[in-house]
Formats: C-alpha cells, sequence, structure tokens
C-alpha cells in the first residue's frame, strides 16, 4: 500500500480524501500533517510527501521587502521535511490569482511578481530526486474563477475548490507514475490517420498529407524519443511505401532511423506487435499501440489486452499520453540505443555474427541517475532493489556501471550493481540485452573482486526466476 503525507498550514478536506481514493484506488494510506505540528514529528514515514505552504498565512500581504525573510522560511520548511522523510517531496508552488486586490488595482502584476520570483527559488533549491509542481499552471488549465472557495477559506482554512483539489491529486499520480515507473516503454504507431492525413496505399506519396495537428503530433512523439522512449511502426501498408515516406516526404519530422521495428505489411496487427514485443524483449504490458481505427483499436484490446491501445484523437491523446516516464539527460548520459531492425532476418544475422565487448568500471556521479532509473524501471532481470539517486550518493559500498556495445549498436549504460561488503544490495541488467551473457560476466566480475556472501532480494512479481538463477550462480 502505498503511504502518502500533505504538509501544509491550510486544510484541503472535505474532499482530499476522496480524490486519493479515486485517484488510487483505496491502495494508499494518507496522513495530514498540519505545518505548526511539523516540529512535533520526528520522521514522516511516507513513500511520496505533498508540501504546499500557503503564502498568505505564512507572511500575511507579502511584498518584495520581504522577499528574503520569505525565501529563508522557505528552504528551512523544506529541510526539515527532506531531514524527516526518506519518500519523494513534492512541493506544490505558491499562487496569486486569488487576491482581492485585483478589484482595486486591476489585473497588474501582484506584489512586483514576487510568487514568481519565489517559485523560482523553490524550483532551483529542491532536491534532484524531488519534484516542484508549477500550481499556477494546474490552476490555468482549471480556470481561476473554478479553482477557488472563499466559502471553504472562511470556514474552514481551505481555499481550493473540489476541481482543484482533485486537480492537485492527478498530478501526484502523474509523478507517482513517473517516480515508480507505472509507465510504458515502447509505442507503436500505426501510419495513415496517425502520422499523416490521406491512405498512403490509394493516394500514393504525393496525396498523403501532414497538417498541423500531425506535424504538432509527430512533433510530441519525436520529443518522447529524445526523451527515451521506444519507437516502432505497424502499419498495413507496403514497407517499400512506408520507408519511400519516411525518407522523402517533405513533411515528415519522424525518420527511418528513429524506429526501432517497422512493421508493414497485411498480416493481424496483434501477430505483428506479438513479434515487435519479441524482437525488443519487452513485455506487452510495457507497448502503447496507437491507431485511428476502430475497428482495429477492439481487435487489439480483444485478442492482446495486456498491450494498452489508444484510439487516435489530436485532441485528446496528449492526455493519455501524459504519464510516461521521461528523462531527458538519458540519451546524452548513457546514450541509451535499441538496435534498429530491418527485419526477421537482420535480426538472425545480427544473433550470429555480432561479438559484445561489457565494460564494468566504478559509477562516476553523472551515471548516478541512470543508475537510480534501471533500478526503479527493471522488472525481470534484477534483484529488486529501488534506489533513488540520493540512497545511491550516499551509499558506503561500492557502485558499478556495467556498458555494453557490438559490432552493430552502442547499447550505453544497460546494468548496475552496488555492493555494501559481501551484501549485493542491487542487481539490474536492462532488458535490450538479454541473451547477450551481460548477466553472466557481471557475476564474474562480482566472483574476482568480491566475496557475496548475501543478496537482498525483493519481488517484483516478474523476477522469481531470476532471483533462483542469480542465487545459484552467486550463492552456489
Amino acid at each position: 500500500m502505498l503511504s502518502i503525507s500533505v504538509i501544509s498550514n491550510i486544510y484541503f478536506e472535505p474532499y482530499l480524501k476522496n480524490a486519493f481514493r479515486f485517484y488510487f484506488l483505496d491502495k494508499s494510506k494518507f496522513t495530514f500533517i498540519y505545518l505548526n505540528n511539523l516540529s512535533m514529528v520526528d520522521t514522516v514515514e511516507s513513500e511520496l510527501v505533498l508540501l504546499h505552504i500557503n503564502l498568505e498565512e505564512l507572511s500575511g500581504n507579502p511584498s518584495l521587502e520581504q522577499f528574503d525573510i520569505i525565501m529563508d522560511k522557505c528552504k528551512e520548511i523544506y529541510d526539515s521535511v527532506r531531514k524527516k522523510s526518506k519518500g519523494k517531496i513534492m512541493w506544490l508552488g505558491f499562487d496569486d490569482y486569488n487576491r482581492k486586490d485585483r478589484f482595486i488595482f486591476g489585473n497588474i502584476l501582484p506584489c512586483n511578481g514576487i510568487v514568481d520570483k519565489l517559485n523560482l527559488f523553490l524550483a532551483d533549491i529542491i532536491d534532484a530526486d524531488d519534484s516542484f509542481l508549477d500550481f499556477k499552471r494546474i490552476i490555468a488549465g482549471i480556470g481561476i474563477k473554478n479553482a477557488y472557495n472563499d466559502k471553504g477559506w472562511y470556514r474552514w482554512s481551505s481555499p481550493y475548490s473540489k476541481r482543484t483539489i482533485e486537480e492537485i491529486v492527478r498530478e501526484i499520480y502523474c509523478q507517482y507514475c513517473v517516480t515508480y515507473c507505472r509507465t510504458p516503454k515502447c509505442i507503436v504507431l500505426d501510419c495513415d490517420g496517425v502520422l499523416w492525413d490521406g491512405v498512403l496505399n490509394e493516394n500514393g506519396i504525393e496525396g498523403i498529407m501532414i497538417s498541423k495537428k500531425y506535424s504538432t503530433f509527430q512533433k510530441f512523439i519525436l520529443q518522447m524519443y529524445n526523451s527515451g522512449t521506444i519507437l516502432c511502426l505497424c502499419t498495413k501498408n507496403s514497407e517499400k511505401s512506408i520507408r519511400d515516406v519516411l525518407a522523402h516526404h517533405n513533411g515528415m519530422i519522424l525518420r527511418e532511423e528513429l524506429f526501432s521495428v517497422i512493421k508493414a505489411n497485411y498480416r493481424n496487427k496483434a501477430e505483428n506487435i506479438q513479434e515487435i514485443s519479441t524482437i525488443l524483449n519487452l513485455s506487452l504490458d510495457s507497448i502503447v499501440f496507437i491507431d485511428d481505427s476502430e475497428c482495429e483499436i477492439n481487435e487489439m484490446t480483444s485478442l492482446v489486452p495486456d498491450v494498452q491501445s489508444i484510439l487516435f484523437d489530436s485532441y485528446t491523446i496528449y492526455e493519455q499520453l501524459s504519464c510516461f516516464k521521461l528523462n531527458p539527460k538519458k540519451q546524452a548520459l548513457a546514450d541509451i540505443r535499441v538496435s534498429n531492425y530491418r527485419n526477421m532476418q537482420s535480426m538472425k544475422h545480427y544473433g550470429k555474427d555480432s561479438a559484445g565487448l561489457v565494460d564494468i568500471h566504478i559509477a562516476r556521479d553523472f551515471e548516478l541517475s541512470r543508475i537510480s532509473e534501471l533500478s526503479m524501471r527493471t522488472n525481470q532481470r534484477t534483484n529488486g532493489s529501488r534506489l533513488t539517486i540520493r540512497e545511491l550518493s550516499n551509499r558506503i559500498g561500492q557502485t558499478y556501471s556495467v556498458y555494453y556495445r557490438d559490432s552493430i549498436n552502442d547499447y550505453g549504460l544497460i546494468g548496475t550493481m552496488v555492493v555494501d561488503g559481501n551484501t549485493l544490495m542491487l542487481f539490474s541488467v536492462s532488458c535490450r540485452v538479454i541473451g547477450r551473457s551481460v548477466e553472466e560476466q557481471m557475476i564474474e566480475y562480482l566472483k574476482r573482486t568480491t566475496h557475496i556472501s548475501e543478496i537482498i532480494q525483493g519481488r517484483t512479481g516478474k523476477n522469481d526466476s531470476f532471483l533462483e538463477w542469480l542465487n545459484k550462480n552467486i550463492l552456489g
């Protein structure tokens, strides 16, 4: 059960608990801590902590002259919560939309923009493992008139409307998905009606159009690719015509080299998706399929229910894809690239002829973000430990990075080990290198350099056989 704490100098009831029940399906334990009582709390035993300070309650009528004082108070509060909690802190920023002086002075910038300055300061001081939530952006999405509840503010110091509180909890849920990797790893796209307007087989390359709604979507998908998401195509077109569009159409933003697998044929799309899953060594529940045909979506949902199938709508698609695990540093730091297989023959050739090189070394500071991601994201080839950047940075033992490359691809940082004395704290390998003997070479390295007598073991629901293999090969 997920434990969540809310720390604030205002109240969010009576709507907060019901919102948590809705998004977390009663699988969460909720605790509210009033800010004035924080000093009486020794530890905050929660995985997620929402921290929100109402500026009016904190400092009355804030002014630029008070900026340094308010800034110091905020830092003091954050440091106190950080010391008491091992969980992820989400600071819900300040807002200034409900100030009553707007009825006197109109819509001028309140208090010379002190709220915006404070928000920038807060976003800068919080740790890398924590998140700053842009509350003003959340309110903008709701609308100022719908965001506040003056009656609740006067009666029980709860200034926000039911809608606002629901949107706050929804954002907490999104951050939970991002932090704990409850997100798919691969997007499989149809082409006609998803990447362009028109039917390629009927209209030819000259007859398809890439209007603004399609180019906007392609830019969004490119951003997801640059953040580490795997892209594939599954379309009922000829492979030659698809490759011609990717290579020669002036309006295309997504090009052939971005797609790990292209399935362009007239077979059942469910079969194609299962083959993509096999080629990439990904479980079906790690895949999202996007198509503009309701029939195709229904068929996929029926035949391969583990795949998340989304009917393409240019107005709703971004909301439906909003909880992906995005890490802009991923490719820059680790240069992770999936093999760009052209067909099953190249896959067979790859398996026979390529020789891989494994590089294991003591982890460097800039690699800790990717190592933490591996520990959080891997569910199959892992001992089940989940370590944050903070825990890795403060650990006394030794952390190792594992890189892999072969004659075709450089996979980057695909594995990690953490050893503390004679205890193996973490052993994690990306599914992208399954079958390439990386795990065996990691174990050989451990046997040469350490004397492991204990393995920390956590169950992910998918790693039982790997834990058994790990115990057998390390402990004997």
